[in-house]
């Protein structure tokens, strides 16, 4: 079996930084925007539009920002292979990761149901997209309400996010004897 040579591995990896960062992108817009909509047709919300602009506009600019370097950092490694020595780790981490306070925990709202009995909702450990081990542990994160009927319910999930990467995190929320997989886009602040 052939193995790839240094150089392809490290454009490889490249590559996929700036998928990650694309698809992170699209995909944390795509859920504010949903989340404006919803809130927009709902009587009882009632939308600021002026905060929702300014969380636009700022998560665009940190986008655009991270797009870029990733960009910039496909194109180097496709230009000329770099030594061993000056090779830099490639990461994901978001803005939270460099933080020396905390940050604000993130939420978000999705329906679960219907439920085969009521019972309490037990969070599970978070898994980040590509990881093999659990990266936020359960008692991070928050479930309100904390119980269920058997009806469908939408859930407030509620993520200590602070120094973790930004990202699309898998989980379960275990009811009962059943657990009901879902994902939540953490974006640190």
């Amino acid at each position: 079996m052939n193995r790839p040579k240094s150089e392809n591995v490290d454009l490889r990896a490249a590559l996929d930084g700036l998928i990650d960062v694309t698809f992170e992108a699209v995909h944390g817009n795509a859920r504010h925007a949903s989340r404006l909509v919803a809130d927009s047709i709902d009587a009882n919300t009632e939308v600021d539009v002026g905060h929702e602009l300014a969380a636009f506009w700022t998560r665009a600019g940190r986008d655009s920002a991270r797009a870029v370097k990733a960009a910039q950092e496909f194109v180097d490694r496709m230009g000329s292979p770099q030594p061993e020595t000056q090779a830099q780790p490639i990461t994901t981490a978001g803005p939270a990761a460099a933080a020396s306070t905390p940050a604000s925990p993130c939420e978000d709202r999705q329906t679960f149901g219907p439920f085969r009995s009521p019972d309490a909702v037990q969070p599970q450990a978070l898994r980040r997209r590509g990881d093999l081990l659990p990266s936020i542990a359960s008692d991070q994160i928050k479930v309100s309400p904390a119980s269920v009927t058997r009806n469908p319910t939408e859930l407030q999930i509620t993520v200590a996010c602070g120094g973790v990467p930004r990202g699309i995190y898998a989980g379960t929320l275990r009811v009962g004897p059943d657990e009901y997989p879902y994902n939540i886009y953490l974006d640190p602040k």
